[in-house]
């Protein structure tokens, strides 16, 4: 009898437990477990992300002033110069010194020529005194008939010569002052090309390239020496037409990337007036502050320029769900799932900025949205939520 009672209790026992366990499943279906995420406020920025090239802003190709044969070179590459007091090279000095001393002479020949007319000169004006008293003289005897009319004549002849003979070398004396200064400003051309022919350097830097060898032919506008200066770098990039007017001279931020990884922060410091018609892009440059010399000449560097910096309301990626009549997201509101239709905006970092929900919801920080489990639910569904997980907006 007792072990009739046992099993009935048993079979008893094991229905309610079948009952119970049908009851919670039941329950777990219409009120599943779900984890969710706070609504957080973010920085969203808009970025390009571009390959740029790193050269020195300050690049001199240094070319000669004359043309003639290179007769020394006097740095190597990778040595330091200083502007204005490194000799760089000298251009055929022999003959540029000797040129300088003919000028000199020349100069010399055209100062003694006007001190010999001169010295004509005052001759000349005292032949032209005794020449006076002489025709004064004749014409006093030629008028008391003391003397004969030929003679009156010769002495007035004598003293038109004299005058004429003052005007002539009068005239010398002007061409031979003009011929002095002819003389000393081809002086002044012979000490500027002697001068010129050793060539200093027009910046401080380093000298980066040899582009020709002593010996050989040099001439106005082919370079010799290429100096860039390490310390003054600059990155340049080309960017689609696109983005033109977004980006602005002195107030559009750049941050910039080379081989070394750090990135260094700047701003654009110059923009093109104009768009390339060919490849439909513009260039910019920017002014790299680089003490550590991270950034070397002829690196390439990657550029990202910030176009857009805004704050917004954020959730995460994973929390959107693509819905017939658009973007959705859940929030749990007391024990239920509510779906709300969001317009979401820029995307940083596996987070979107929510910019817009529909008319009858509204949206704020600290709102719980579900991050786990809104695949399984439905608008208004009863929910469990079994985390809060804060990690995601970390």
């Amino acid at each position: 009898m007792k072990s009739t009672r046992s099993t009935i209790f048993l079979l008893t026992t094991a229905l309610l437990f079948v009952v119970c366990a049908a009851g919670a499943q039941s329950s777990g279906a219409q009120s599943p477990a779900v984890i969710t995420t706070p609504v957080t406020a973010r920085i969203f920025s808009e970025t390009l992300r571009v390959q740029g090239n790193v050269d020195s802003a300050s690049i001199a190709r240094v070319s000669p002033r004359i043309p003639g044969p290179i007769e020394a070179i006097f740095v190597k590459e990778g040595e330091a110069v200083e502007a204005n007091k490194t000799r760089l090279f000298v251009i055929d000095p022999v003959k540029l010194e000797k040129n300088l001393e003919i000028r000199r002479q020349e100069l010399t020949i055209a100062r003694l020529a006007i001190k010999e007319k001169e010295a004509r000169l005052k001759q000349a004006e005292a032949d032209l005194e005794k020449s006076k008293q002489d025709a004064n003289r004749s014409r006093l005897l030629w008028e008391d008939n003391s003397t004969s009319q030929d003679n009156y004549e010769k002495a007035m002849l004598k003293l038109k010569v004299s005058e004429a003979t003052i005007e002539h070398i009068k005239t010398l004396i002007a061409l031979d002052q003009e011929q002095l200064k002819k003389a000393e400003l081809a002086l002044v051309i012979a000490e500027k090309d002697f001068a010129d022919s050793t060539v200093l350097a027009p910046i401080s830097g380093r000298i980066s390239q040899k582009l020709q060898e002593p010996g050989e032919m040099a001439a106005p506008g082919k370079p010799i020496l290429l100096i860039k200066d390490p310390d003054n770098i600059e990155v340049s990039a080309y960017l689609p037409a696109e983005y033109y007017h977004r980006v602005e001279k002195d107030q559009t931020r750049v941050g910039i990337k080379s081989y070394s990884g750090a990135e260094i922060k700047t701003v654009v410091s110059f923009k093109s007036p104009e768009i390339s018609p060919e490849l439909r892009t513009f260039q910019i440059k920017c002014q790299v502050a680089d003490p550590n010399k991270m950034l070397v000449p002829g690196a390439l560097a990657e550029v990202t320029i910030l176009l857009a910096e805004k704050n917004g309301l954020a959730v995460p990626a994973a929390t959107i769900l693509n819905r017939d009549n658009g973007k959705a997201i859940f929030r749990v509101e007391g024990n239920r799932a509510r779906m709300i239709m969001v317009t979401t905006g820029l995307e940083n970092s596996g987070f979107y900025e929510v910019t817009a929900v529909n008319q009858a919801d509204s949206l704020k920080e600290g709102d719980q949205i579900i991050s786990g489990g809104q695949h399984l639910i439905n608008d208004g569904q009863q929910v469990q939520v079994q985390k809060h997980d804060s990690e995601a907006v970390k």
